[in-house]
């Protein structure tokens, strides 16, 4: 084969082979430019699929930051009642009224405080409102459905061996689950 393009190039004139060199220089700038549009399209896509991403990252943390402002102000909406309503029963407190007499005050109450803490809709939360009974024990006052009415009217927890009871000595409250 390289004979015959040697005897090519020896019987050819000048000018066709520098036809032949200019020919296959526009062949390969054309091969090259082709090449570099693709390169340029797939980086404009690769690009356009991170922009994309990003995209799609940002949007779930604003729906998340979203969700839990939403839950933020639903609880604060929550704590704005419940300490209107602790208002309220200090003030009839400080006018003499006992807190048994207040018990129909107090269920709501404590029925917003328990469902107040869910974090989802299937939690099922006990709340109530306790009161020193003795010396030893502390009487349930006011307790949120989830007790039951027969478990409600006579609750006795123990003051030291209780996490109300805890409560109750230290003046703080448990956080623990």
């Amino acid at each position: 084969m390289g004979d015959a393009l040697k005897a090519l190039f020896d019987k050819a004139s000048p000018g066709v082979i520098n036809l032949l060199v200019i020919c296959i220089g526009a062949l390969i700038i054309w091969w090259i430019a082709t090449n570099l549009t693709a390169l340029k399209k797939s980086l404009a896509s690769s690009t356009a699929v991170e922009k994309l991403f990003a995209l799609q990252s940002e949007y779930d943390k604003l729906v998340e930051r979203t969700r839990i402002l939403e839950r933020s102000s639903s609880l604060l909406e929550g704590m704005k009642t419940a300490c209107s309503e602790a208002r309220l029963l200090l003030y009839a407190l400080l006018s003499g009224q006992t807190i048994q007499s207040l018990s129909e005050f107090l269920q709501p109450l404590t029925e917003r405080l328990a469902s107040g803490i869910k974090a989802s809709s299937r939690e099922t939360h006990r709340c109530a409102i306790w009161v020193q009974a003795d010396d030893e024990h502390l009487r349930m006052v006011a307790g949120s459905s989830a007790f039951g009415a027969k478990f409600k009217n006579d609750v006795r927890l123990l003051i030291d061996g209780s996490i109300a009871g805890m409560c109750y000595r230290t003046g703080k409250p448990s956080l623990d689950d």
